[in-house]
């Protein structure tokens, strides 16, 4: 059959030209890598989203120095810990000192 463009085509001769690809041949399905199987399943066993922090996290927009947040960035991966966990670990060892202060002084 001569190359003919698809818009000029009747509809059998659509259909002959396409007949080869409904037999659903295209490149053979290849399994995926054995990290991406894992990270796969666990996300299957998690669930959908993030998960819940305590009793939920609620998002919040703020501003930091450029190089405040690469020494908060560096500390956390040093640590092993994410970024939300750090900020949240630095925000409570400073209130909570000074509740108690202000408790005490009341």
């Amino acid at each position: 059959m001569a190359k003919m463009s698809w818009t000029k085509m009747s509809a059998d001769e659509l259909a002959r030209a396409t007949r080869e690809f409904d037999k659903g041949s295209g490149p053979p399905a290849r399994p995926a890598p054995p990290g991406e199987m894992v990270k796969h399943k666990r996300a299957q066993r998690r669930g959908r989203g993030r998960p819940k922090l305590g009793t939920g996290a609620i998002r919040v927009l703020f501003t930091v120095n450029p190089k405040l947040l690469k020494h908060l960035d560096r500390y956390a991966q040093d640590h092993d810990i994410n970024r939300s966990t750090l900020i949240s670990m630095c925000i409570e060892a400073y209130i909570e000192p000074a509740s108690r202060r202000r408790a005490g002084a009341a």
